[in-house]
């Protein structure tokens, strides 16, 4: 993996000894991008959305989860842990107003292994050189588009000793 620095004419690689691993942490800062919350649900004094310990911010129905909740701890790993548990409780809420106004709950069909292959190569066919897909890619825009200094990852994806797979 080749890592740009602030001076463009130097270059520095890393290479992990070849029975290991390595990996890459980005940092993307401390300001939560909270534009879309604020005036709606309670933040602390440093923009941070205030939630209960199954994610519930001050407003019925509405959950937040991850690095732009109040935390000790900002990692991939407790943001997933968030999500999972806002997934939950929110999930528990709707059951419960589906329950208290006597509806009738609709379920999203799933698809038959024959839709999920013609699916899956629809979209591979679509674009088979692309690691990432277009959505994913809009979706990482705004952080990606943050650094001031490019970045290389090279992926392996082949047989070869450098493949974490082999």
């Amino acid at each position: 993996m080749s890592l740009k620095t602030d001076r463009p004419e130097k270059k520095t690689v890393y290479e992990a000894d070849p029975s290991d691993f390595y990996g890459v942490f980005v940092f993307v800062g401390y300001a939560p991008e909270n534009a879309l919350l604020k005036g709606k649900i309670d933040l602390d004094e440093k923009g941070y959305v205030i939630t209960d310990r199954d994610q519930k911010t001050n407003v019925d129905g509405v959950y937040a989860a991850g690095d732009i909740c109040v935390k000790n701890l900002r990692q991939v790993v407790t943001a997933v842990s968030d999500g999972a548990v806002a997934a939950t409780s929110l999930e528990k809420y709707l059951g419960s107003q589906f329950r208290k106004l006597n509806l009738k709950r609709t379920y999203v069909k799933n698809l038959a292994p024959k839709e999920k292959k013609q699916e899956a190569a629809a979209v591979a066919k679509a674009k088979p050189e692309a690691f990432l897909d277009d959505q994913t890619r809009q979706a990482l825009a705004p952080v990606l588009n943050r650094f001031t200094n490019p970045i290389l990852l090279r992926l392996y994806k082949d047989d070869s000793h450098l493949s974490p797979g082999r």
